[in-house]
């Protein structure tokens, strides 16, 4: 999926356009020579609005209370953490070593993911620490070069899809790449 791709289907999703042309649009190819490439040379801004229906919102199960939400991810910023120009990553299983930084998605309302990430990394000699979305896991053992600290945020990318990225601050990739598969096996209904 290209990134004009995804961003036709964001902007279908809010009614600006029909969900039948999403991807053939190219909302944001506003150059004469980006439709003739069929490439975006030129970054365009758009934003989009989308309101819930009533009958979305009987179903929908996520925190409705204060400013206690997850931030909600826009279009670009989705784009800018997928690796190069291919969004595959943010929605495919990741493989090979996790070094640093790593995302996974999820259709699980965000307090049930931050409830079940917490509960998997308890269990695995990790203390957390939460604030809303945003949690901060410190392994409670020194590594090869000391604490793991791990920051994971939930981000909300559309009413029903969220996106969990973790980012390791200091310590070993290897004990990282070690705690996310191990993390990831506890959280296997809802990755």
């Amino acid at each position: 999926m290209s990134k004009s791709t995804l961003t036709d289907s964001l902007v279908a999703a809010a009614g600006i356009i029909a969900q039948e042309v999403a991807g053939d649009v190219r909302m944001t190819d506003t150059r004469a020579d980006e439709a003739e490439r069929g490439i975006t040379i030129k970054s365009t801004g758009i934003s989009l609005y989308y309101e819930m229906t009533n009958a979305s919102l009987k179903s929908f199960t996520g925190a409705r209370d204060g400013n206690e939400t997850p931030v909600t991810m826009n279009a670009f910023e989705l784009i800018s953490t997928s690796k190069g120009l291919n969004l595959g990553s943010l929605f495919e299983k990741q493989m090979g070593l996790v070094k640093r930084k790593t995302q996974f998605t999820s259709k699980c309302p965000a307090n049930e993911i931050v409830t079940k990430i917490e509960a998997a990394a308890g269990p695995m000699g990790f203390d957390v620490k939460k604030n809303n979305y945003k949690m901060k896991l410190l392994g409670e053992k020194s590594g090869r070069k000391g604490q793991l600290p791990v920051t994971t945020e939930v981000f909300q990318v559309t009413p029903s899809l969220y996106m969990v990225e973790m980012k390791k601050s200091r310590g070993d990739a290897l004990e990282f790449d070690k705690f996310y598969k191990n993390l990831t096996t506890g959280l296997k209904d809802i990755v």
